[in-house]
């Protein structure tokens, strides 16, 4: 049978087709030929005409690299323009043609190169705009330094001036003249800052140009001058004399001189007196030619051959601290050499070196002296002398030993006379005296009112030596030394059961298991200083009961349960005369049977304690341990003893 030809084409159509479809749905083939439209024919695969002119486009995924590729773009163009912009904008301010420039605009100053201070400063600024187009809204300001003040008011600080200009034409120059009053150290430099602030049209910015006019202080408005020794022996008293003189054309107002002492220097006195503290002096206006003296004492204490700085600093008063200098006009400092002292002395109070010593009333104190030769030649006709000041001394106990006290100069006097080796002391050589006194009585000085009292001594000692050149010179040495008394302090108690502020109950003499009430009674009596945070204590034994009531009321007086302690809080206590601070209280007592015929303690171990405020010392006093046995009128000594 012979194959039927339309039948074989038809199956080679339908097997390509299916092909065609393996293809087409295949991801692999999609992906190599990705439509080639071409292969797509009606001869081949039998497809219409229309189908061929259409194009097969399959859906893609949206692609990220072209997404980033758009921003990347977008943000280039932004900076372009940004720049662009920018570069505009710098071509219409600082470009040529209409355009303005800061180097365009000249800021300058005439005036002098150095004044005096507290002179008058007059000095001319210019301006002028030499851009071609005008500075708008001008604003000159003009700051001057530290402690310049008002050329109308010396008194009114000029911490700077601001000038409103206004609008500044094109080639327009102005002149502005500024005056004030400049105060410093003299060949300090001083800075005066000029700013001018403007716009230009079409911008709301501030633009700014400034410049700097720098003036010497070839003077300072006053002069201070110091006079001192530049050697001293340690512990010898010694001055500074401080000479103020104006060196201005003007009144210079409020003037303050400022010293710092170095380490070991005592002040003793000035005159006048330091306005604050001790080394402060304010010293008001001070009038052209006018000269004011400051006369200042101490003492200083320090090794042979140690250097002390002294410095000293003066100027305008600060206004907002009246201790400190808003400007300086001076500053200055001197030195001064400790050395060994030609003949040394020393005074010493019971053993204490110290410059203050203190001490009690009434009792016998001791002073010695020593002495040494510190030259390589001898030291001859020397003399010693102490003097007392001080009216609590008692003269009559002054003791001088291988001394005379004389008593209207109120001195002991230690010479040849009566120590031989003081005619001449060898190089090397030392020796030694020693002397006691004692204050008045207590008593007496207490009916006096005296208060804070204390006993001066001054040392000083002289003689001669052979100087270089062979002619006698006189050396000296002084020291002090101060003794302060301290305040007495005193506890006196007492018991009672009748005429007293409480009601008391219970029997007398007290019975075993009974319980009898008794009012105890603290005096407290201070001779004379000031005495901080007084207060007493005492105990109270287990059979005795705190009742809670006191007179005078308002008196601070406690009980602490745990402790068995009574507490009298006085504070501070002023000199009591004979009278004393006297408060009271009142306790319970429950005798045990084991005390019948014994008296048993009601208060134990009463103190009296505080600071004294002149000496720092602190004081103690002791009261009595009271027992049943009271001090009421008519009692007997049995009537405080325990009965069945």
């Amino acid at each position: 049978m012979e194959p039927n030809p339309g039948r074989t084409n038809q199956n080679e159509d339908k097997s390509r087709i299916e092909e065609l479809k393996k293809r087409l749905y295949s991801q692999k083939g999609v992906e190599r030929d990705r439509f080639d439209a071409e292969e797509l024919h009606e001869k081949s695969y039998g497809v219409a005409e229309e189908w061929r002119r259409e194009e097969l486009v399959l859906p893609e995924k949206p692609s990220t690299t072209s997404r980033f590729t758009f921003m990347q773009k977008l943000l280039f163009v932004s900076v372009i323009f940004f720049v662009g912009a920018l570069g505009f904008s710098g071509f219409l301010f600082y470009g040529k043609g209409n355009t303005i420039s800061a180097e365009k605009i000249e800021l300058g100053v005439t005036g002098p190169i150095s004044i005096g201070g507290g002179e008058p400063l007059s000095f001319t600024v210019t301006l002028r705009n030499k851009n071609s187009i005008p500075l708008l809204g001008a604003k000159l300001t003009v700051e001057y330094p530290d402690g310049t003040r008002s050329v109308t008011n010396l008194a009114t600080p000029l911490p700077r001036s601001i000038e409103t200009i206004g609008d500044l034409a094109s080639g327009a120059i102005i002149q502005r003249t500024e005056k004030a009053v400049l105060f410093g150290e003299e060949n300090d430099k001083r800075t005066i800052r000029l700013l001018l602030e403007y716009r230009v049209s079409g911008s709301n910015a501030t633009f700014s140009k400034s410049a700097n006019y720098d003036i010497l202080m070839n003077a300072s408005p006053i002069r201070v001058a110091v006079d001192s020794i530049t050697e001293i022996s340690a512990g010898q008293i010694f001055d500074f004399t401080f000479t103020i003189t104006s060196n201005s054309t003007s009144v210079v107002q409020n003037v303050l001189l400022k010293a710092e002492y170095p380490f070991g220097f005592q002040f003793k006195e000035a005159t006048p007196k330091p306005a604050f503290d001790n080394n402060i002096w304010t010293l008001g206006d001070i009038a052209p030619g006018t000269t004011k003296t400051i006369r200042l004492v101490g003492t200083l204490q320090g090794q042979d051959e140690e250097e002390r700085i002294f410095k000293f600093s003066s100027g305008l008063q600060s206004q907002d601290n009246e201790k400190n200098l808003e400007t300086t006009f001076t500053a200055l400092s001197r030195s001064i050499i400790i050395k060994k002292p030609f003949l040394g002395v020393d005074l010493t109070i019971d053993g204490d070196g110290a410059a203050e010593h203190a001490s009690s009333f009434g009792k016998m104190i001791r002073g010695e002296i020593t002495w040494s030769n510190n030259l390589p030649t001898p030291i001859l006709d020397a003399s010693i002398q102490v003097a007392f000041s001080g009216a609590s001394l008692d003269k009559a106990s002054v003791e001088a030993n291988q001394g005379f006290y004389q008593s209207l100069s109120n001195s002991i006097i230690w010479d040849k006379s009566n120590i031989p080796n003081l005619a001449r002391i060898e190089p090397g050589e030392s020796g030694r005296a020693t002397f006691n006194f004692a204050t008045l009585p207590i008593q007496t000085l207490s009916s006096s009112g005296l208060k804070n009292a204390s006993i001066s001594l001054a040392l000083s000692a002289k003689g001669r030596r052979v100087g270089d050149t062979n002619a006698p010179e006189e050396i000296n040495a002084t020291a002090s030394k101060t003794v302060k008394f301290s305040s007495q302090l005193l506890l006196n108690t007492r018991i009672s059961h009748l005429n007293v502020p409480f009601t008391n109950t219970g029997p007398i003499p007290p019975k075993a298991e009974k319980e009898t009430t008794y009012t105890v009674y603290f005096t407290v009596l201070n001779s004379s200083n000031i005495v901080r945070g007084t207060r007493v204590e005492a105990q109270l034994p287990n059979y005795v009961k705190w009742l809670g009531v006191k007179n005078p009321a308002g008196e601070d007086i406690s009980f602490d349960q745990n402790s068995k302690t009574v507490t009298w809080n006085i504070g501070d206590l002023r000199q009591t005369g004979s009278v004393g601070r006297v408060a009271a209280f009142q306790v319970s007592i429950l005798p045990s049977v084991s005390q019948i015929g014994s008296s048993p303690e009601v208060i134990k171990n009463p103190v009296v304690t505080g600071e004294d405020q002149f000496t720092k010392i602190k004081l103690q006093g002791f009261g009595q341990t009271l027992t049943t046995t009271t001090g009421d009128v008519g009692a007997q000594t049995f009537d405080g003893n325990v009965t069945p």
